[in-house]
Parts: C-alpha cells; structure tokens; sequence
C-alpha cells in the first residue's frame, strides 16, 4: 500500500517458487488472497449445498400436490 510495504514484505518471505518469464504472475505469492478465496469459495459451495437441498424439498412437496390431485381425481 503505502510505499510498497505488503509487496517488499511478501516478496522476502513469501516469494513465488517458479520461474515468472512472461510477467504473468508477481513475484511473490499473496497469502491473503489465498485466503479469501478459499473463504469465498467455502461460502459458495455451502450455499450450493443449501440450495440444492432446499430445491429437493420443493420438489416432493410438488410431487406430492400433483400425485394427490391425480389420486382425486381418479376416485371420483
């Protein structure tokens, strides 16, 4: 940030072990952003785990509705 501070500190001690010809990458490697998006993607997959299970349960409620409508009507 200010005067380079994080980048000179990751850049003594935690530097990027592989050869960065093209200028892709930096030279170090960020560990707070590993973090957060390890968090991030932590949060979407218990989301999408959340999801799913919610849309299951929609499913047999309406799956239920549409086999007692059926069941109705054949009776009468």
């Amino acid at each position: 940030m200010i005067n380079f501070r994080m980048t000179r500190f990751y850049e003594t001690n935690f530097p990027f072990p592989f050869e960065n010809s093209s200028g892709m990458f930096a030279s170090y490697l960020d560990i707070g952003a590993c973090i957060l998006t390890l968090i991030t993607t932590m949060i979407l997959a218990i989301g999408v785990k959340e999801s799913s299970r919610m849309n299951n349960i929609c499913t047999a409620i309406n799956l239920t509705s549409v086999t007692s409508k059926i069941a109705k009507t054949i009776r009468k």
